[in-house]
This record gives C-alpha cells, sequence and structure tokens, in this order.
C-alpha cells in the first residue's frame, strides 16, 4: 500500500480495500442463502465457479506501478522468515497474538447464525440472508469510517472489541430477529473499522522487504481460526443452546479487549526494523508520485 499512495492516504486507500471485502461478503450473504433455497447446492456450486473465474481473470489482468518494479536494476531484498520479523517488533507480535484469539470468537458467528436462525427464529435461507447481510453491511460501514474512530489504534480496537462483546453476546439474552440483526451489523462495524485500523498500522511499521510473508502469515494464523471456530463451536452446538454460544461469544472477546487496553497505555518501542520502515516510507512515497 506505501507504494501505492502517500503515507497521509494509507488509512484511507486501506478501507477502500476492505470495503470490497465487505461487499463480497454482503452480497455472497444476500445471494448465497437464497440461491440454496432456489437453486440448491448444485446451483449455488455453479455460481461460485462462475464468480471464481471471473475474479481469477480480473487479478491476472491487474497491473500496478511499482518504484521497486521502476528501478529494475536492483535485486529483490531476500525474505527473512516471520520470527525474525516478528522478534524485531515486539509490539507488533502482541496485537497479532490478541487478534488471533479474537478472531477464535469472531468466526464463530459463521456457525451460530444458522443454529440461531433454525432453534430460535425457525426461520429458514431468508432468515439466514438477513442476518448475514447485516454483519456484512455493518463490516463495509467500518470500512469506510474505520479512519474517523479516534484514538491510537490499540485503544480504537480494545473499545471495539468491548462492543462487538456486547453485540454478539445480547442476543444470547434477548431472542427477536431484529435485535440480532441489529447486534450483527453493530459487531461488523466493529470488525471493519478495527481492520482498517491495524491493516495501516502494520503498513507503517513492518519494514517493505518484510510485507509480503508478514501479510501472508498473518491472513493464514487468522484465517485458521475458522476451521478451530466452526470445529469447536459446531460440536458446542450439540450440547448448548445458541443462546449460550452467543454468551460465550462476547465472554470470549472480552481478554483481547483487556490486552489491547495494556498495550494502548504503551507507544511502541523503536526498532531497528521500524526504523528502517520510517526511513523507506518517505522515499518509496514519493516515488510512487
Amino acid at each position: 500500500m506505501p507504494e501505492l499512495v502517500d503515507d497521509a492516504d494509507i488509512e484511507t486507500a486501506t478501507g477502500f480495500e476492505l470495503s470490497t471485502q465487505s461487499l463480497a461478503g454482503l452480497g455472497g450473504a444476500l445471494l448465497g442463502a437464497l440461491a440454496v433455497d432456489r437453486a440448491g447446492v448444485a446451483g449455488l456450486a455453479a455460481g461460485c465457479a462462475v464468480a471464481y473465474a471471473g475474479a481469477a481473470l480480473l487479478v491476472a489482468s491487474a497491473r500496478f506501478r511499482s518504484p521497486a518494479a521502476a528501478a529494475g536494476s536492483e535485486a529483490p531484498p531476500a525474505q527473512r522468515p516471520l520470527r525474525h520479523i516478528l522478534g524485531e517488533l515486539p509490539y507488533v507480535r502482541r496485537i497479532l497474538i490478541c487478534f488471533t484469539a479474537a478472531n477464535l470468537f469472531t468466526a464463530a458467528v459463521f456457525v451460530v447464525i444458522p443454529l440461531y436462525t433454525r432453534s430460535v427464529l425457525g426461520g429458514g435461507g431468508g432468515t439466514v440472508a438477513l442476518l448475514e447481510a447485516s454483519l456484512g453491511a455493518g463490516a463495509l460501514v467500518g470500512a469506510f469510517t474505520g479512519t474517523r474512530v479516534p484514538g491510537r489504534p490499540t485503544v480504537a480496537g480494545a473499545y471495539c472489541l468491548g462492543l462487538m462483546s456486547l453485540a454478539l453476546a445480547l442476543p444470547g439474552l434477548f431472542g427477536h430477529r431484529p435485535v440480532f440483526a441489529g447486534c450483527l451489523a453493530v459487531a461488523g462495524w466493529c470488525a471493519g473499522a478495527v481492520s482498517v485500523r491495524f491493516v495501516a498500522l502494520f503498513q507503517r511499521l513492518v519494514p517493505t522487504a518484510d510485507k509480503p510473508g508478514f501479510f501472508a502469515v498473518m491472513q493464514a494464523v487468522l484465517g485458521a481460526s475458522l476451521p478451530v471456530a466452526s470445529l469447536v463451536f459446531g460440536s458446542a452446538g450439540d450440547l448448548l443452546s445458541p443462546q449460550t454460544l452467543c454468551l460465550v461469544q462476547g465472554a470470549g472477546l472480552l481478554p483481547a479487549a483487556f490486552a489491547l487496553a495494556l498495550l494502548g497505555s504503551r507507544t511502541p518501542e523503536p526498532t531497528p526494523a521500524a526504523a528502517v520502515a520510517a526511513a523507506a516510507l518517505p522515499e518509496t512515497v514519493g516515488g510512487a508520485r
């Protein structure tokens, strides 16, 4: 991102990038559940295949001007193991651990929604579509407004995780469709806002040469929480009610929110890696212009 936009625009550009994921989630929520009801799983699979083929063509045709590519003569820097990168960035490492833990409970919402729809609301695919669309719409708004949340990223993240904890727990106490949809919209907003602030922070703190490896592993670590959450909460759904699962989700986010609040009382220590990143940004941004 720093190679494409000015430093002051990183958060705005990150919000735009993440909003495309929220749009995809919103459209998938609206169309996916309805497609299952009307076209069956085979129709849904065919639609997904067409979407992925179209995405592959778009990715293959995308071209970005890179200052490193423009220089041409310099050899690409050697990639370092993630443990070396995070060893020089303890502040980033702690944040990543917090969000990995939080993701185990936020990702469970995709298990809780269908269980809650069937057992508590007595609905079908249309209800699932409404609930997932509420979550996606909230994330979309959060991606566009995340830059306006005041405070340092860790402080803003702690508040957002605390609010998300409340939003995910409330349906465990009030089993009504409007309440669940509204709470999911709030939870989605928190997720979108937090993503913008922290992805932009990582773009600034992680040295340019280490960004490909760092973000790939970050996505892998956070993405691994989805199958783990699905396994744990899916198995627990055979023993516990969906309302109880909602309360467990909310309670599980509180330790991560508390840990981020503690990090918010500190500022990241200057490290060689952070210094390299800070020194490289003006040159990279200037090259992009």
